[in-house]
């Protein structure tokens, strides 16, 4: 009688009909399980009968070897072994009976649900068996297997061939080995969320410090998802990211306040898929802030030889003291270049822009005060305000002037004597009349004209006598 081998594909053992195994002709083999069966015992040129389940499932022909891919519990094979390749006598073999493993059901699937990821999303799958003792393997795309672990955890963003994968190789396999070296396999496909953005513009990299930047553009995102766009800026020390406007469909956002420090933008892509909202920022780009000198701001009074300047105070404030109506020249300086100027009295543009850094007032009142916006160039560029210069008045008198002994009626040749008053303590007073020169400044406010020769002798018509009193600071107020 011949012999009957069974040679299964993950059993490296093979089982004979007539050596049993474990003390039968039975192998036990995994569902599905590829088993190759060979026929050997007879001398000469034999041929061969393969029978499942006793009936003829191979027909007689040289060949000893017999493969099934698709045996169940309980099926059974025998050969017959023929002397020659046709004619002759024949043995049938005694049977090998075929058992399977339990099938085990596989649970695949991503931790907490979902099999839609963001992009660079750290994500766990978790593969379950209803066979204790099961192992777990996975691998994607063309990569080797993983090493079998007993928990049935695989984290895909660990490995980094999973990171540079080509696009479209998402699909995961499991290979879950149960007792005896079977396996069962398993697999799903990762919907990722990708986004792809494109670079943050602007026409402009610098602006003034307090201007608004312009406006920001991308051209639009794409991804498989409901997209839209969130903008966001950080200033200097560039430490956080915070939203400006609100979050739309439009790539394009206009800033709505000025900046004073260097400042990042950048825009962010919102795409919405099954449920799972995912980001992605664009780079970013960072507008500086000109900030010009700032410049200084000089007064020039009539009749204070002293200037004042903004940028170095009188008596400890930008405050100058001048007579009322007194003329005031103010001169802006300090920054390089082709600058311009704009002058403001009491915040308001009283001379507009212009090359000239000269702007002259002969009608300053107490309290008034006085700015200039210095540019960098004469059209266009950045300004910086000076600091004020803030105006005070010295107070105005009251002055008397009168014929002492009263009348202003005189005799030819008569000796008569004016006096001068003033409302103001420590006045000065100073004489004239007609062409001649004022007398020496005196503080008693009188003055005798007849002891002067020149009044003696004086053209006819000539009788107007002024009287110029001084005042603290250096004012003069005049009477007739």
């Amino acid at each position: 009688m011949g012999n009957l081998n069974a040679f299964p594909t993950l059993t490296p053992t093979p089982v004979t009909s007539a050596t049993p195994m474990s003390g039968s002709n039975t192998l036990t083999i995994c569902p599905g399980e590829e088993v190759t069966f060979r026929a050997s015992g007879v001398g000469g040129t034999p041929s061969y009968e393969f029978f499942l389940n006793g009936i003829l499932d191979r027909v007689r022909g040289t060949s000893d070897v017999y493969t099934k891919t698709t045996l169940v519990a309980d099926d059974f094979i025998t050969a017959a072994i023929y002397t020659s390749v046709t004619g002759g006598c024949s043995e049938t073999t005694e049977r090998i009976t075929i058992q399977t493993t339990p099938t085990p059901v596989i649970g695949f699937g991503k931790v907490g649900g979902g099999l839609t990821v963001c992009t660079g999303e750290v994500f766990t799958l978790q593969a379950t068996s209803t066979l204790a003792g099961s192992t777990y393997r996975f691998k994607f795309g063309s990569e080797a297997y993983t090493a079998p672990n007993t928990s049935g955890l695989f984290t895909p963003t660990t490995i980094p061939a999973w990171n540079s994968r080509p696009a479209g190789v998402d699909r995961i396999d499991v290979q879950v080995s149960i007792a005896g070296g079977c396996t069962v396999t398993s697999s799903l496909t990762i919907i990722e969320n990708k986004i792809t953005v494109s670079p943050l513009t602007t026409p402009i990299t610098t602006v003034c410090s307090g201007t608004r930047p312009p406006a920001l553009r991308a051209p639009a995102s794409t991804s498989s998802g409901t997209l839209t766009y969130r903008f966001e800026r950080s200033p200097s020390p560039f430490a956080i990211w915070e939203q400006i406007g609100t979050v739309s469909n439009s790539a394009v956002y206009s800033p709505t306040t000025g900046i004073v420090t260097p400042t990042r933008f950048r825009i962010v892509t919102l795409s919405f898929l099954n449920g799972v909202a995912c980001e992605a920022p664009s780079g970013f780009i960072t507008i500086g802030v000109a900030v010009p000198t700032v410049g200084n701001l000089n007064a020039f009074p009539t009749l204070t030889p002293t200037p004042v300047t903004s940028a170095t105070p009188m008596s400890g404030s930008n405050t100058l003291t001048i007579c009322p109506g007194e003329e005031v020249t103010f001169r802006a300086s300090g920054v390089g270049g082709t600058p311009s100027y704009e002058f403001f009295l009491n915040g308001i543009l009283d001379r507009v822009r212009g090359t000239s850094d000269v702007y002259t007032k002969t009608t300053l009142v107490a309290d008034d005060f006085i700015t200039a916006a210095i540019y960098t160039s004469v059209t266009g560029g950045c300004s910086e305000t000076t600091e004020r210069i803030t105006i005070q008045t010295t107070p105005t008198p009251v002055i008397g002037f009168g014929k002492v002994g009263g009348g202003l009626t005189v005799c030819t040749g008569e000796v008569f004597t004016l006096q001068a008053t003033s409302t103001l303590a420590g006045s000065t007073y100073r004489f004239r009349f007609g062409s001649e020169a004022y007398t020496a400044p005196n503080t008693s406010g009188l003055f005798t004209p007849t002891t002067i020769p020149a009044w003696n002798s004086r053209p006819a018509g000539v009788d107007r006598i002024e009287v110029q009193v001084s005042i603290a600071g250096g004012c003069t107020v005049t009477a007739l």
